[in-house]
């Protein structure tokens, strides 16, 4: 794994990072991330007192653990990262994914100068696997800025890495967990790669709406962008077109039930729960297991193939709405150093406000891909008790 402040049309206004000097030998307060993968993948915002304030699936395994720990009224939100570490291994091994001998091991990461927590978490997840005689490599490291930023990539697609990289990592811990927050009812990885994509362009289009307002009666910004009012109302009209096309087509490819991509979804998670269940009721010889472990990664390969294509298929469309996309920001970057405190004030509260009503829309649209409605959440493994 490996400021002067400048205007980046924030989503959100971004308060100065306070640091505070704890006693020798404490990590210092600050909010941090911290991964944990075991084929269930999970990353966790923390606070400044390492609490978890947001959970969010790295891939589909990750989703059913969250799923599970929703279904039980056991959420991660509030514990401590240690109890938190503790409740995804407790869970994990409670559902098949963990089980006593494996060649595959636990990796933990956590940002910032946090030795005192890694030796913490560390402690916990050894005192966990020893006591339920599960003998698996155990290994925590470093989760570095290049790290934090390529996560963030990931959720906040109206960013370049540019951008973040002139943030502190605090900065982009704060921009990471705001975005999970919006998707923690999301609980598949597609629908959260739909939100994001459309959420990017949401904001680059509020941001043109505001400034088409502003420059109204200002000639000069006019001149130097080569655009009317009139002229942007056009260009704003021709992106919602895009985006509603990009959304039509998503959902043509990963959502709809005859899509190949759905198709190798169902055949996926019915290999995944045969062999779940079958390590959990412990009747299978090693060889049965081993048959049912090499067809679940079959499926899984041929997921990642209907994924592959599925976004092949969506490349001439994806590519229309990215270039509309860049002629938006070049117009941002041109009058970015005209606009004064008070435009950019204006801009930043028809960002919030636009994404705010996206955020409701998006969830009342794709109401059955959401929380306890996603097919992951819809699993009930019979484990034979």
């Amino acid at each position: 794994m490996k400021k002067i402040l400048t205007f980046l049309f924030a989503l959100v206004v971004l308060c100065p990072c306070a640091f505070f000097l704890t006693a020798c030998g404490n990590d210092p307060k600050e909010a941090r991330v911290m991964t944990v993968e075991c084929n269930p993948e999970l990353e966790f915002v923390l606070d400044k007192d390492n609490k978890v304030v947001t959970v969010n699936a790295l891939n589909d395994e990750g989703n059913h653990i969250i799923s599970i720990a929703m279904d039980a009224n056991t959420a991660f939100e509030n514990l401590t990262a240690e109890q938190a570490m503790e409740l995804f291994l407790k869970l994990t091994k409670e559902n098949g994914y963990l089980v006593s001998v494996t060649d595959e091991e636990i990796e933990v990461s956590i940002s910032g100068d946090s030795d005192k927590l890694m030796k913490a978490i560390k402690e916990t997840a050894t005192s966990y696997l020893k006591t339920n005689g599960i003998n698996i490599g155990f290994e925590i490291d470093d989760l570095d800025k290049e790290d934090l930023v390529e996560e963030a990539l990931e959720c906040l697609k109206e960013y370049s890495s540019v951008e973040l990289n002139k943030l502190n990592e605090q900065e982009i811990i704060e921009l990471i967990k705001q975005s999970r927050l919006e998707t923690k009812d999301m609980l598949t990885q597609e629908i959260k790669e739909l939100y994001y994509s459309l959420r990017a362009e949401e904001i680059k289009t509020a941001k043109i709406e505001a400034l088409s307002s502003i420059i109204t009666d200002n000639p000069v910004i006019q001149t130097l962008i080569g655009k009317t009012p009139e002229e942007i109302t056009q260009d704003i009209e021709a992106m919602q077109q895009k985006m509603q096309t990009f959304q039509s087509n998503f959902e043509t490819q990963f959502f709809s039930q005859s899509s190949n991509y759905q198709t190798k979804m169902t055949e996926f998670i019915t290999a995944k729960k045969a062999l779940l269940e079958a390590r959990l009721q412990g009747t299978l010889s090693a060889e049965e297991l081993k048959a049912l472990e090499t067809t679940a990664e079959r499926a899984e390969e041929a997921l990642d193939q209907a994924e592959d294509i599925a976004k092949t298929a969506l490349a001439t469309v994806t590519s229309a709405m990215t270039t509309a996309s860049s002629v938006f920001e070049t117009i941002l970057n041109q009058v970015s150093s005209m606009l004064s405190s008070v435009n950019m004030e204006a801009i930043n509260s028809a960002v919030n406000t636009a994404t705010s009503e996206f955020l409701t829309e998006f969830k009342t649209t794709f109401s059955a891909q959401m929380g306890e409605n996603s097919y992951w959440a819809q699993i009930e493994l019979n484990k034979g008790e």
